[in-house]
């Protein structure tokens, strides 16, 4: 792909693989306002060269692409990039270009899907603004209103999911948006691997490794992807995967402070614990917000005072974000009564990981307490 002024080329070869013979190749050529346009145009190529019949749906998707502002177009795919490195900065500058798109161009429905997104990222991550959810179903609805073409847009259906399986605990709608942005289009890795959470939640482990497998090998440079696969290993005690995955996206992003989090999980479950503190201590000094995974450790280790010091800390945050980790905390070390304190306050803040309490393995002992049946069994969950 190549662009040169406000024209955009696409080179297209099809080879076969096994004997690396040539079968076809196309040239294709249209200004930058068309390039939604021209992307419609080697999908149709492709698919009569390969002999798939597209759908009717399908062909109407790729009749509705639209012109595109070049200057918005190319601020949108700037806040996209930025968004999706999952960091402070990369929120703050990701929202910054699509806002900035939206001011050049407000009747532009795409970066308002991106908006969308992208808070739907932020809200259950560290430190929201309290609106985060209404502040991304409110750009979804925005889209969809300047333009109904964009209930074709799988982005939008993504943001929507999020918003139902993290903020509104409504599970039929979660599944049923989720499977709408699949469909429409089946290689968003943001949608499998949210996707592969809610598989998580049902219990359907197998299918969530396979879920977040499938997002890796369609965005193999994000780093998320193989931080949140490590994750789900961990808590299956399959700790060689698990540390395989945490490394895999610390090699992408040394500093990413989600990594580092997951990785000293994995050395705590494996009983090695400076290797675990070391990353805690770098995850927190990245981003503060991690910081609840070195009392975990120290807890794990023994260090009963230290752990309570870090416990100390994140009450003294006075941050939503912390009941979680207090949480584990408190779980580690046998200090039943303010573990279920700090769940239930978890649950009456909405924090997006409250639904997973039966999921994480560090609340192993808690399971048998009339006090966290309870929280669960409010989640109304499916049996």
């Amino acid at each position: 792909m190549l662009r040169a002024g406000d024209q955009v080329r696409i080179n297209v070869q099809l080879i076969e693989a096994a004997s690396d013979r040539h079968l076809w190749a196309d040239i294709f050529d249209r200004k930058l306002e068309d390039v939604l346009a021209l992307h419609s145009d080697v999908v149709r190529a492709i698919a009569n060269q390969v002999k798939i019949t597209l759908t009717p749906d399908e062909e109407t998707r790729l009749a509705s692409a639209r012109e595109v502002n070049p200057e918005t177009y190319e601020l949108y795919l700037k806040g996209m990039f930025h968004l999706h490195k999952f960091t402070p900065e990369g929120f703050e500058k990701g929202l910054a270009y699509l806002n900035e798109a939206i001011e050049k161009d407000p009747d532009d429905p795409l970066p308002y899907a991106g908006l969308a997104i992208g808070y739907s990222m932020i809200a259950h991550g560290p430190s929201p603004p309290p609106d985060s959810y209404s502040r991304a179903e409110e750009a979804a609805n925005k889209a969809l209103a300047l333009d109904p073409a964009m209930a074709q847009v799988a982005e939008v259906y993504a943001s929507l999911a999020q918003i139902k399986l993290y903020q509104d605990w409504d599970w039929t709608g979660a599944e049923q948006a989720f499977n709408l942005a699949l469909e429409l289009r089946p290689n968003l890795a943001e949608t499998r691997i949210h996707y592969g959470w809610y598989l998580v939640l049902m219990d359907r482990s197998e299918e969530a490794i396979v879920e977040m497998k499938r997002a890796k090998q369609f965005d193999p440079l994000l780093p998320i992807l193989p931080t949140f696969l490590g994750w789900v290993y961990w808590s299956y005690g399959r700790y060689d995967e698990a540390l395989e995955e945490a490394r895999r996206a610390l090699e992408i992003n040394p500093n990413f402070p989600i990594g580092l989090y997951v990785l000293g999980l994995v050395y705590s479950s494996m009983g090695r614990y400076d290797e675990s503190i070391e990353a805690h201590k770098k995850a927190g000094a990245i981003h503060p917000n991690w910081g609840w995974g070195l009392g975990y450790t120290y807890a794990l280790a023994g260090q009963r005072v230290e752990a309570l010091k870090v416990a100390a800390e994140l009450k003294a945050a006075g941050n939503n974000w912390n009941t979680w980790g207090l949480a584990e905390i408190y779980a580690t070390l046998g200090e039943i009564d303010e573990a279920l304190h700090w769940i239930e306050e978890a649950y009456k803040t909405r924090h997006g990981y409250t639904p997973w309490i039966g999921w994480n393995p560090v609340f192993e002992p808690l399971r048998d307490d009339p006090r966290f049946q309870k929280v669960h069994q409010r989640l109304n969950l499916p049996e």
